[in-house]
């Protein structure tokens, strides 16, 4: 009886982990469009984003972000690393 108790525990356990890192994911990957955003809005562009992909591995995060800059095609490549609180992030318009 003891090891089915244990076994429930560590099983919603587990489970609550897993909802704290796809939650926390889910945080950044919205900072980080909404960054880039803000950024190309205070220099006087619009960009609509059609398209982001995050890889997360061992908590350095790379993608690629795609979207209309102006009303023109662009696409970003982004690196970021998540801090708890806060995070950093870099971007670059591809040429």
């Amino acid at each position: 009886m003891k090891r089915i108790i244990t076994s429930v525990i560590l099983f919603f356990s587990a489970c609550v982990m897993l909802n704290s890192c796809i939650v926390s994911d889910k945080k950044l990957n919205e900072k980080v469009q909404q960054a880039i955003v803000d950024d190309e809005q205070a220099k006087g562009n619009r960009l609509e984003v059609t398209e982001f992909n995050f890889d997360d591995k061992d908590g350095q995060y790379t993608g690629v972000l795609k979207g209309n800059l102006n009303g023109k095609p662009v696409t970003y490549d982004v690196k970021a690393s998540d801090g708890g609180k806060e995070f950093d992030v870099e971007w670059e318009l591809r040429k």
